[in-house]
């Protein structure tokens, strides 16, 4: 089907049709993507549409009035990914770092945590200041006659500073000599006076005598001096030359035709299509004055077709419990079983392409649920967990060791198989603590909530 450019009050009834509901009568700015870095939408297609015609593609990205908050056509939800982390909170000793993610498209997305923090140290020490030897000697005046400077320096060793700290103030002090000399005064030339007029207002556009101008300068600045006695100025006192970029007469331009409209260039939702025209029935030249206005004139086409929506996947499932076929119970007997999950694929819409990969997930496992065994150890400490809460003075990170049983050694337990379920423990004490050890630390450095 050829598509061309659609009139927007026909488009609106069409669209009216076949979507009768509140949200279709919403202005939005319409454009084509969301930037993944500052999550704002950008290039424009049309400033002025009703939201359902632009999101007749959902990739599309568009503005409300009054807010102008940036929100994706995508119905599904998901996490945009972790920002970079930032920069350390201090220049040295220990600070915090945070990164952030956002929600995108027009759900929600499930789980709550949007912001993290660890702790970060760009520099072990902080700086410590140095301080300065004493100033050496004045040394000699600086000239043989008239008035000099003489110089004393001193250096930042006493003591020298630590961790990339400094000493304040300079290194050197200077003081004014005098010679009681005379000193003979050189003559120099004054700056060129101003060009003259020149002997014609514009240039041949061709063969021809360039007009020409001329200037003058004093020896003057300073004067040679009589007692004692100055050089004089060398060279000449006058100069001449062609005067330059004399003007052609100007020719204003003048706009070609417009050309026809590109086609459009999507075949589903809203596009932008242009025409395009040119200064040059005549071009300017000599400098005349420019064609007035642009070279472009955009519009916007409207090919009334849904685009596709892609599906996406579901968060899995909870995993089954622990089953072996042909056993009613396999807690406690170390039987390999099988635990399964599921997802879903959201969103599938106008033809769009059904979410990869598999649907169904499954792995061994063991069910140690309430078991008791022969032997238990105290593992060893856990990984610092993240800061929580992510800002704020009240901020901690935690880490843990836990009682764990002895499996039998016909428990092979791998990259593949699991345990499941939580069997008795029965650990010797610890920190007055018989199943989980757990030290707190404080985050330092933290920045506020806000």
């Amino acid at each position: 089907m050829a598509v061309g450019i659609v009139h927007p009050h026909l488009t609106s009834l069409f669209l009216l049709a076949l979507f009768p509901t509140p949200t279709d009568m919403v202005r939005v700015r319409c454009f084509s993507a969301m930037d993944r870095t500052t999550f704002t939408c950008i290039n424009l297609v049309w400033g002025d549409l009703e939201q359902s015609e632009c999101c007749l593609n959902p990739n599309y990205c568009f503005q409300t009035e009054g807010d102008g908050v940036s929100t994706l056509c995508r119905p599904v939800s998901e996490w945009s990914g972790w920002s970079e982390w930032s920069p350390c909170s201090v220049s040295c000793e220990e600070g915090v770092q945070q990164r952030r993610r956002v929600c995108i498209g027009s759900g929600e997305c499930t789980g709550q945590e949007k912001l993290q923090a660890r702790p970060c140290i760009d520099q072990p020490c902080c700086a410590v200041d140095g301080g300065w030897s004493p100033w050496t000697s004045w040394g000699p005046c600086s000239v043989t006659c008239a008035v000099g400077h003489k110089e004393r320096y001193r250096t930042c060793t006493q003591p020298k500073p630590l961790c990339g700290g400094r000493c304040h103030g300079g290194t050197d002090q200077h003081l004014s000599c005098n010679t009681q000399q005379i000193c003979p005064t050189h003559g120099a030339w004054a700056p060129w006076g101003e060009w003259g007029p020149c002997s014609g207002t514009c240039r041949p556009d061709g063969p021809g005598t360039v007009p020409s101008r001329s200037r003058r300068r004093t020896c003057s600045q300073p004067a040679p001096s009589v007692m004692p006695a100055g050089r004089s100025c060398l060279g000449q006192d006058s100069d001449s030359g062609p005067c330059p970029s004399l003007p052609f007469c100007p020719v204003a331009g003048s706009w070609g035709a417009w050309s026809a409209p590109t086609p459009c260039p999507v075949t589903c939702g809203v596009g932008r299509v242009e025409r395009h025209r040119a200064c040059d029935s005549p071009s300017p030249r000599h400098n005349g004055h420019p064609c007035p206005g642009s070279t472009r004139d955009h519009n916007f086409c409207n090919t009334g077709q849904p685009c596709p929506v892609d599906g996406l996947w579901s968060e899995w499932g909870a995993w089954s419990s622990c089953e072996r076929k042909g056993f009613s119970n396999i807690k406690c007997k170390f039987y390999r079983g099988i635990q399964e999950r599921e997802r879903n694929c959201l969103g599938k819409d106008h033809g769009g392409t059904i979410c990869p990969l598999d649907w169904f997930d499954s792995r061994a496992c063991y069910d140690v649920q309430g078991c008791r065994f022969d032997a238990y150890v105290w593992t060893a400490w856990g990984e610092w967990g993240l800061c929580q809460p992510p800002c704020g003075a009240d901020s901690r990170r935690t880490r843990r060791r836990t009682c764990q049983a002895v499996y039998p050694d016909d428990v092979h337990i791998d990259e593949n198989v699991v345990i499941t379920g939580s069997p008795r423990r029965r650990c010797a004490e610890l920190d007055g603590q018989r199943f989980e050890v757990m030290e707190n630390r404080t985050c330092h450095n933290m920045p506020t909530c806000g």
